[in-house]
Order: structure tokens, then C-alpha cells, then sequence
């Protein structure tokens, strides 16, 4: 069942990458009107929390290796990248750093916290 939801989250990411999400939503300006992070765009903060969950979603599978990292890791640049090969999306590297540090920092929290408990 977990590595049904991982291939079902990274399937949902693939889409959300691929469609042509703006010409069904309208997200209005990109961002937050009042508050502590009103100077964060919203779409770096959906990226950031897409690609947080995926990490999440790899540290619930237990794949929390170095290999898996850099696969993860090379999977949040190609779906930054393909947005050079569709038309209606703009390659941004602002949304990579944002894709990269999501899926980094719940990656190496993961490993941080095996590290403190496997030292108790």
C-alpha cells in the first residue's frame, strides 16, 4: 500500500506539472495578503510543500538512502525542466530551488531523526 501511494503521489506530481492548470484556476495574484510569509509567492510555497511531501512519502517507504536522494532529487529537476518542452509553462529557478529544498529538507530530517534515535 506504501509504494502505491508513492508511484500515486509522483503520478500526481507528473500531472500537475504537465496540465494546463492556469487556463481551469484562476490563482488571482501570487501572494499571500497578510501575515508572516506574505513575502513568499504561493506557488514557490505549493512547490516547496509538493515536493515536502514526496520526501515524506520516500522516508514512509523507508527509502532513506543516499541513492534514493539523488533520484528524488534528480526527479524534482526533470519535472522543473520539462516546463522548457510545454509551451504553456515557463522554466523558473526559483520553482527548482523551491522543488529541491521541499524534498531536501524532509529527506534529511528523516535521516536526522534516525541518526538521534538510533544514538539512544
Amino acid at each position: 500500500m506504501k509504494i502505491k501511494l508513492l508511484f500515486s503521489y509522483i503520478i500526481l506530481i507528473i500531472l500537475l506539472t504537465i496540465l494546463p492548470l492556469h487556463l481551469v484556476f484562476d490563482f488571482g495574484d501570487d501572494q499571500w495578503s497578510s501575515g508572516f510569509f506574505s513575502f513568499i509567492p504561493t506557488d514557490k510555497m505549493g512547490h516547496f510543500s509538493l515536493y515536502f511531501g514526496l520526501g515524506i512519502i520516500f522516508v514512509w517507504n523507508e527509502l532513506v538512502s543516499l541513492r534514493n536522494f539523488f533520484l528524488g532529487f534528480l526527479f524534482a529537476f526533470i519535472m522543473e525542466a520539462l516546463h522548457l518542452a510545454i509551451p504553456y509553462r515557463t522554466f523558473e529557478l526559483m520553482d527548482l530551488f523551491s522543488n529541491e529544498l521541499g524534498f531536501t529538507i524532509s529527506f534529511l530530517g528523516a535521516r536526522l531523526q534516525t541518526r538521534v534515535q538510533s544514538h539512544r
